[in-house]
């Protein structure tokens, strides 16, 4: 059995609500959805080296088709686009996740964009495009998901290797990533915004996974250009967090 909890981030009555979605031609049209983040496990205990879980990613598919986490053994890097859930392995292979897999971490939700726009002008690395982004954050409260799809000029990504017990803590595994440079290549970073008040529960900021068109390359973004990017921008105010039951959690 896992326990549940539900955070409200602002005077959010329901768990779904009609919300004017912004195209990117000022327009707006209402539509009926979902305001709620769904995560597994807090940032916390994995930074602390938690690293087991009996949360399937059966589970964690029912709770949104976009967002980011990890696995068990902190085997590789986890990003979900449309529907589909990756893993980003150490050795630079990409593979579909299976549904008996298990995640110590994740954040998942049901991406439709609250708004949308275009970037022409050029973005030369991740800082630059964060203190961009930060301007659409219109309430610091709230926590916000990005898709970016763009043709990066350049792009540096990571996986990090499966852990053996005793765990060590996330700050020596990261010690020990792997970094694959990637040219030339077009794709999606997925991300999320949270405020520094959610800093136990998911890391303050932003933080982006990535997944190539051609679903070859993908991880965990350190740094990014590029010239030209779509980007989608969805506002979330509710928070639902799973906590894992299993013994190993329980008990570290």
């Amino acid at each position: 059995m896992k326990k549940i909890i539900s955070i409200l981030l602002v005077g959010l009555l329901f768990v779904s609500c009609t919300k004017e979605v912004k195209n990117n031609d000022d327009s707006k049209v209402s539509r009926v959805k979902s305001v709620t983040l769904n995560q597994f496990a807090v940032i916390k205990t994995l930074a602390e080296g938690n690293y087991l879980s009996n949360i399937t990613y059966k589970e964690i598919k029912h709770a949104g088709n976009f967002g980011l986490g990890t696995f068990n053994y902190l085997n590789g890097e986890m990003v979900a686009l449309n529907g589909k859930f990756y893993q980003a392995k150490v050795d630079g292979s990409v593979n579909l996740v299976k549904d008996s897999d298990c995640a110590p971490f994740a954040a998942v939700h049901h991406f439709i964009a609250d708004q949308s726009f275009k970037v022409d002008n050029k973005i030369i690395n991740l800082t630059e495009l964060q203190n961009y982004l930060g301007n659409y954050l219109s309430n610091n409260r709230n926590i916000y998901s990005f898709k970016i799809h763009a043709e990066f000029d350049s792009l540096i990504v990571r996986s990090v290797p499966a852990q053996s017990l005793p765990f060590p803590p996330l700050t020596e595994v990261i010690n020990n990533q792997t970094l694959f440079h990637l040219k030339n290549i077009k794709g999606t970073l997925v991300g999320y915004w949270f405020p520094q008040y959610l800093s136990n529960v998911n890391a303050p900021g932003f933080h982006f996974h990535f997944i190539s068109d051609d679903e070859k390359h993908a991880g965990h973004v350190i740094s990014c250009s590029f010239s030209k990017a779509d980007i989608e921008l969805d506002e979330l105010t509710k928070l639902n967090l799973v906590i894992p039951q299993n013994e190993e959690y329980q008990s570290n």
